[in-house]
């Protein structure tokens, strides 16, 4: 089975954008997981995942490196120069 793993800082609606590409599926991925929407899904824990709502966002968010993560903080970042908000894709698509 697939199965999806949660990062640090994720929360479900983080998730559900990266994999389903849209914050819709957060519902069903709550649901097919026996949680609730605004319980915090913890890091490294394997999730069933949710249908898809928009092909083209997963697929992007699939081939980046940085996932969206809503609960990382300004001491996270400082506290790791590795993690950035946005990777290279995002600042190609403004040049």
């Amino acid at each position: 089975m697939n199965t999806i793993q949660v990062k640090s800082g994720q929360s479900l609606l983080d998730m559900s954008v990266e994999h389903s590409g849209g914050m819709e599926g957060a519902f069903r991925l709550a649901a097919a997981n026996g949680m609730s929407l605004t319980d915090d899904p913890v890091v490294g824990d394997k999730l069933k995942p949710s249908s898809v709502v928009d092909d083209k966002v997963a697929v992007t968010f699939g081939n980046m490196v940085h996932k969206p993560a809503s609960g990382l903080t300004g001491e996270d970042l400082a506290l790791d120069d590795n993690i950035r908000v946005f990777d290279d894709t995002f600042d190609l698509a403004f040049e």
